[in-house]
């Protein structure tokens, strides 16, 4: 398989991973802050690849017409490879909690824990294909995005904790969704700024996403 397509086949099984995560925990996956030193290209990516387990066929190609190519992520250099990149072997999460239920300090850890693994394991399948250069990835926690800060019990003067909302339009036709979906600032957004290479994040590139 060629270089880019099959990093962008491997970047599928993340998407895939990740949307899994935001439906069992509410976790907003964000990304790192600098600028990308990625070659990802659209133009050579075939879906047709052999290697593609026939039960993950319809989940990709989903994600490549309804994502990939009407978002043209790879044109924005904004990918997770982007973000590994840019980040020089690092990914940065803030972690939106639309739930009522409150957050513990254990469950706050366990949650970055998981991250961390989750990312790694993906990251296995690429150690040493095509030269890819990093062999662990550093997963780092750095907000925390809820309606109510109450909700984040025991929280530690090092957690950052976002409260602005928008509102939840799945909520208009389904009652269980609470209408307040947290938010991290835009200003902190690398999807919004990473065209300006001079744009200066609040505290810093190390607490952009």
């Amino acid at each position: 398989m060629p270089k880019k397509k099959g990093m962008i086949m491997a970047s599928f099984s993340l998407v895939v991973a990740a949307s899994l995560l935001v439906g069992g925990a509410n976790v907003g996956a964000v990304a790192s802050n600098l600028e990308s030193t990625s070659e990802i290209e659209s133009t050579s990516v075939s879906l047709a690849a052999t290697d593609i387990p026939a039960k993950f066929k319809p989940s990709v190609e989903w994600v490549w017409k309804n994502r990939i190519v009407k978002e043209g992520s790879t044109n924005r250099k904004n990918l997770i490879f982007d973000q590994i990149y840019a980040g020089k072997g690092t990914l940065n999460y803030v972690v939106r909690w639309q739930s009522t239920k409150n957050l513990t300090l254990q469950q706050r850890k366990d949650m970055a824990s998981m991250l961390s693994r989750q990312v790694n394991n993906w990251n296995k399948q690429l150690k040493g294909y095509d030269g890819w250069p990093y062999d662990n990835i550093t997963v780092k926690i750095v907000g925390w995005a809820v309606a109510n800060p109450s909700q984040i019990l025991n929280k530690q003067s090092s957690e950052i904790v976002y409260t602005d909302t928008i509102t939840d339009d799945l909520s208009k036709t389904n009652p269980n969704i609470p209408a307040k979906l947290p938010v991290a600032p835009d200003a902190l957004s690398r999807f919004e700024h990473f065209t300006d290479p001079n744009y200066a994040y609040p505290g810093g590139v190390g607490q952009a996403v």
